[in-house]
């Protein structure tokens, strides 16, 4: 999934304002991981992929392979959620387990561009509306669903460029505008014995 830095709601209204609570309470931590600290976990079996995906454990071993390599230039981060539990050897003492992963990258703006339909969004900015294929052979359920998507399309667009400083009859500096400060979502993933908690909300926030 991507996202951008724009859609972050207000303060009051982030996850992120409840999370130091949240983890402290619960004996959680997160961390961003550097390639050395996640080449050590990984030698101390605590990053092992088959624990956190079990049917396609070679799509965290690909990320943690550029994560280490240094694929994307810094770009690419690995962020960890452990806690605290008692030691199955010696239960005198407590150990911090490794339970979620999350992989995001900063994605450039000249791949966001990819992403985009630029064409399409600069008659969105320049007419406030959208173009779009003759919708004649969609149910009217369909059309509907669409037609709302449509519209947040535009809100959104407008709501972009209306917080910047952006001329506003720059079509390409409005489009560049749109193309930066975002972030892939490149996998989250929790420990099988640990999913009916949710805690990838807590990686995603």
């Amino acid at each position: 999934k991507i996202y951008n830095a724009m859609d972050t709601p207000s303060p009051p209204q982030t996850l992120a304002r409840f999370l130091p609570a949240t983890l402290q309470s619960n004996g959680m931590r997160c961390r961003d991981e550097t390639p050395t600290s996640a080449q050590d976990l990984l030698a101390r079996g605590q990053l092992d992929a088959k624990d956190f995906i079990e049917v396609s454990p070679d799509i965290e071993n690909t990320l943690m392979e550029a994560f280490i390599e240094d694929d994307y230039d810094g770009r690419l981060h690995l962020m960890t959620l452990s806690m605290m539990r008692r030691d199955a050897d010696d239960d005198r003492h407590d150990i911090e387990e490794i339970i979620g992963v999350s992989f995001w990258r900063e994605v450039p703006a000249d791949e966001m561009g990819d992403w985009f339909d630029v064409e399409r969004i600069s008659k969105m900015i320049t007419k406030s509306t959208v173009e779009h294929e003759n919708d004649s052979d969609y149910s009217n359920d369909v059309k509907c669903r669409m037609k709302l998507v449509r519209s947040s399309s535009i809100k959104w667009i407008q709501n972009a460029l209306a917080s910047t400083d952006q001329d506003k009859t720059d079509t390409k500096a409005s489009i560049d505008q749109l193309t930066h400060s975002w972030v892939k979502i490149e996998l989250i993933a929790i420990k099988q014995s640990y999913r009916a908690h949710h805690l990838g909300n807590i990686l995603l926030g």
